[in-house]
Parts: C-alpha cells; structure tokens; sequence
C-alpha cells in the first residue's frame, strides 16, 4: 500500500463556529486530494517522468534488456520499455484506479494499493523506491494545488454564513445580535 498525504499551512482566520471551519477544511483538502489522483498521478507513468519527476537513475543492463524484451515481443513491457515505473503495466492499471479520498480538517490521504513489489521502504540494495517515485510531487503540482484550494475555500466561504456573535452591554439585561 502507498499512502500519499496532502498537508496545508493555514495562514488565516475564518470567523465560524468550529464545525463549519472543519468542514469547510475537509472539502478544501479532499479538492486538493481528488485533484492530485485525477491530474497529476498519471503522469507519472508517462515517457518524461524520469525528467520531470528525478527518478532515481536505472542501470545501463535494466534499462538495454527492457528495450529488448519490448522489441521482441518476448516479456511483458509495456509502453516500449521506456517509462521506469512500468514494466508489465500492473503497477498502472492498479494506481489508475480510483482510490478513496479521505479529508480530515487537517489532511487528506489516500491510500493506493498497487502491486506487492512496491513499497515505501524498498528492500534489497537494487530496488528502487518506486513508491516515493509516485509519490512526489514538484513545483507545478504544488503552485495547481494551492490554486485548487484556495478556489474551493474561497467559493465556500461564499457560500457559508459567519458565526453570529452576541454582544451584551454591561448593566444592561438584553441581548443584543449583530
């Protein structure tokens, strides 16, 4: 299982109760969650992943025998041995599934289940850890993100009434609603 976590810097005060604050955070970090596994994690599995990403660097023999087994038609590999991450395409057609989002006023997570191979503490001295590779997210991802975010918590603050205050004058035995 691969879990990816979205964490947000809150740098500004809502005037709303606490549960209308934490609801409104929930749907602004599960936008931000369903946004990454629409957009931004098939890309992953493209031809400029190894560039655009900065895998970790295969050797020379993996990367000659995958061409190899992809010209021949002997192996399984898909996408002409050219993308990392994918040898037999099981790795893909797992994480292209929709998996669920979970918001939390403080997060978002989703956790992907992918192939046993793939971890994200790789074992063994030649692995890769493939399940950082999918993981990481860049510069672009960060400044789509944000934009996602502050989109959704601005059209929910909108849409959302502020918490009532009552003020009580002093000596005074009414209420008073602002």
């Amino acid at each position: 299982m691969i879990a990816f976590g979205v964490t947000m810097a809150e740098e500004h005060t809502l005037r709303l109760s606490r549960r209308q604050r934490d609801e409104i955070l929930k749907t602004v970090y599960y936008a931000v969650g369903w946004r990454w596994q629409e957009k931004w994690l098939p890309r992953h599995f493209s031809r400029r992943a190894r560039e655009r990403y900065n895998y970790g660097k295969r050797s020379i023999k993996w990367q000659q025998r995958k061409l190899r087994e992809a010209k021949t038609g002997k192996g399984k590999v898909k996408k002409g041995g050219r993308v990392d991450i994918v040898y037999t395409g099981l790795a893909e057609s797992l994480f292209a599934k929709r998996h669920a989002v979970r918001a939390f006023p403080t997060r978002a997570t989703i956790n992907m289940h992918g192939p046993r191979y793939i971890g994200m503490r790789p074992r063994g001295k030649s692995r890769h850890a493939i399940g950082q590779e999918i993981t990481r997210v860049i510069e672009e991802e960060v400044l789509d993100l944000d934009q996602v975010a502050q989109a959704t918590l601005e059209a929910l603050l909108k849409s959302t009434p502020s918490k009532r205050t009552i003020i009580r004058p002093r000596g005074a035995g009414g209420k008073f609603e602002s």
